[in-house]
């Protein structure tokens, strides 16, 4: 028979059996709680990655959908860009060829112009050189010309100079002549508003003197003498015109 104290410590027994069963269980819930935990983190995260990847991939559709669009209109515009390039290109062939065509025109041109231009040259060149050549043929003679009047000049000028010199001797003759005659007129000591008509040696001397007077005028007109020897022959007329005296009176 199974004593009481014996049942006690069976129970015990049993007890911590159930305990430690208990824990090892609790244990073993516990782990896999923190399992299952780790577990829903990880699809928690998987999840969020996926919703990312989910919203990423959207935006990418989008943006490629985008950028397709883009390319379309890039196509489009390279098409026309293209068809443009083209008649450009066409133009541009086009006007090359008239651009050519105006060089050969212009070169053509050119080369008339330039042959035209040299033959006139070269006639201005003769009509020149025949017009300078007559016009050295011109100054020479006048050259000559001048060459014939400067040595007839100088010949004038030497006669001049000659005739001046025998102008002044000559001047100097007359003057000598006509103070001569004046002293020879002063040397008859007459009065001539006084004709003294008994006095044959006063009549004779007073006729001479007025005879003096006549020949010194006209010597004076006669080679237009200076005027300053008119004095005398005026003054000496104006005694003869004046005279109202005529005496008788012996010597």
């Amino acid at each position: 028979m199974i004593t009481h104290s014996k049942k006690r410590q069976i129970f015990f027994m049993f007890l911590i059996s159930c305990i430690a069963l208990g824990g090892i269980l609790l244990f073993s819930l516990s782990s896999s709680i923190e399992n299952k935990n780790n577990t829903i983190l990880r699809l928690t995260e998987e999840l969020r990655l996926a919703q990312l990847t989910s919203s990423s991939l959207k935006e990418y559709d989008d943006r490629l959908i985008e950028l397709q669009n883009k390319n379309n209109e890039l196509k489009g515009d390279l098409s026309v860009v293209s068809e443009t390039l083209v008649e450009n290109n066409l133009i541009i062939n086009k006007l090359q060829q008239q651009l050519n065509a105006e060089r050969r025109k212009f070169t053509q041109y050119k080369s008339r112009y330039n042959k035209k231009m040299k033959t006139q040259f070269a006639n201005e060149q003769k009509r020149l050189n025949a017009q300078l050549e007559k016009e050295r043929i011109a100054l020479q003679s006048q050259e000559s010309e001048l060459e014939v009047q400067r040595k007839h000049l100088e010949q004038l000028q030497k006669a001049s100079m000659e005739d001046t010199s025998e102008v002044k001797d000559k001047k100097a003759i007359d003057e000598e002549r006509v103070e001569a005659l004046m002293k020879q007129f002063n040397a008859y000591q007459v009065d001539l508003t006084v004709k003294n008509k008994c006095d044959k040696s006063y009549l004779y001397r007073y006729n001479e003197a007025k005879s003096t007077l006549n020949h010194i005028r006209t010597y004076l007109q006669k080679n237009q003498m200076d005027s300053s020897y008119y004095h005398f022959v005026i003054a000496n007329d104006a005694s003869i015109t004046s005279q109202n005296r005529e005496l008788c009176l012996e010597d």
